[in-house]
């Protein structure tokens, strides 16, 4: 199974996992190791999907709020996972974010393994590292559809007035 970290993650944190000891079958990569940095996030998101990637670690808070770049990860099938925020994520700074990642590690390989494909995820800003905490984003078919049903109430409350 192949992860992918994206470029705001770096690749010291990748390679500290790595040498802990990945779970057969296992494997992960950078954007850094890979020459990526500075590759829009959609056409690496395309590649990684056509090479058989599973699972998307991003830092990119941006990736989160882009509707292109989500509806890229929701169409690849791609599990997406981020940190709460990204505030909480940078201000960790590069040891507390190692500790953060590998805290969470195990719960990520679950996730992996067990989450519905194109469905994204936030880290709660926590080093608990308990599966059950992770948050499910709502997806963007739920989003449009909600906004929908708004724009439709206040068409029909416009109509009444």
């Amino acid at each position: 199974m192949l992860i992918r970290f994206d470029e705001c993650i770096s690749w010291r944190i990748v390679e500290a996992l790595e040498a802990l000891g990945l779970p057969r079958g296992i494997e992960l990569e950078s954007a850094q190791r890979r020459n990526e940095n500075g590759i829009l996030d959609v056409d690496w998101i395309t590649d990684f999907s056509q090479r058989g990637g599973r699972l998307v670690i991003s830092g990119d808070a941006n990736m989160r709020r882009v509707q292109l770049e989500r509806a890229a990860l929701e169409a690849s099938g791609l599990v997406a996972i981020f940190p709460s925020s990204k505030q909480y994520f940078d201000g960790l700074r590069k040891w507390a974010q190692a500790g953060y990642l590998m805290t969470w590690f195990p719960a990520i390989l679950r996730l992996a393994q067990e989450a519905e494909a194109g469905s994204h995820y936030r880290i709660p800003p926590s080093f608990s590292g308990e599966f059950d905490s992770l948050i499910l984003m709502r997806s963007l078919s739920d989003i449009d559809a909600e906004l929908e049903s708004k724009a439709a109430a206040k068409r029909a409350r416009q109509a009444k007035d």
